[in-house]
């Protein structure tokens, strides 16, 4: 009995769509007492329900402020919500680390969302990034009551931004990376969350958002630390180099005719 090649192609693309429909992404998260210190281990469970060894915060991924070589380096913008006037700056939250109390003001982005159901956070990669994961951090340490050190935020990816303040809604191209949200565990300390997909990327996007949203009561406005996104760059050949391989091909292929002849 003779397999058309009809058959065969049938057959490889209900696999290829059997291998697309089981990539999901993965979201872990892992939370660390104060005690532990800024250098604690993530890679030991925490002490919430849920929490596994992830990694910690990376001081060499892509959005890293002293890693990246582009022009102008990787931004990251409050496009919805307000954020705390004792805040430093947004390259704080791609320094490599996060901090204690002493130094929370200056190097964290509390995100004060009064009056806003959520906020949103946009970073510009500058260009097309594959990306194989994502990690946040949050830390807090002025009593444990009000739960703020949680996370939990939707993240999106696209590489088309026009300036809309909401792009989602607007349907920009925003394709839906991942939901985060490692409960409403009350406790002073610092949480963290690594995103990856069982296909070993995220996707390929030049602008990643975050829409943030409170983790449980009225008063849990996050104070987010470091943004780490590890991928490399895609790049795109220029037209003149695409020029030059056709015209490679093109000489390759007289090269065989005149032997053959």
């Amino acid at each position: 009995m003779s397999i058309s090649k009809w058959t065969v192609c049938a057959a490889a693309s209900v696999a290829l769509i059997a291998e697309l429909a089981i990539a999901a992404p993965v979201v872990q998260w892992n939370h660390r007492p104060t005690g532990d210190g800024v250098g604690t281990d993530w890679s030991s469970a925490g002490v919430a329900p849920g929490d596994v060894g992830i990694g910690g915060p990376s001081g060499s991924d892509y959005a890293n402020t002293s890693n990246n070589n582009m022009a102008n380096g990787a931004t990251v913008a409050l496009v919805v919500g307000l954020v705390n006037s004792g805040f430093g700056g947004f390259d704080a939250l791609k320094d490599g680390g996060i901090v204690d109390s002493a130094g929370l003001n200056g190097n964290t982005a509390v995100l004060t969302m009064d009056g806003n159901a959520m906020a949103r956070l946009m970073m510009d990669l500058q260009q097309p990034v594959m990306i194989n994961e994502v990690r946040t951090f949050t830390g807090h340490f002025w009593g444990p009551g009000s739960g703020r050190v949680n996370q939990k935020y939707d993240l999106y990816g696209s590489n088309s931004f026009s300036g809309t303040s909401d792009p989602i809604a607007t349907n920009e191209g925003w394709t839906l990376i991942a939901n985060v949200h490692t409960g409403a565990f009350v406790f002073d300390g610092w949480a963290g969350v690594n995103i990856t997909d069982t296909t070993g990327t995220l996707g390929t996007y030049q602008y990643l958002m975050m829409d943030v949203f409170r983790a449980g009561t009225a008063n849990d406005h996050p104070f987010f630390m470091e943004w780490d996104v590890l991928g490399e760059a895609v790049v795109i050949p220029e037209p003149s180099g695409l020029c030059l391989l056709g015209i490679g091909l093109v000489g390759l292929m007289r090269v065989r005719r005149s032997k053959r002849s």
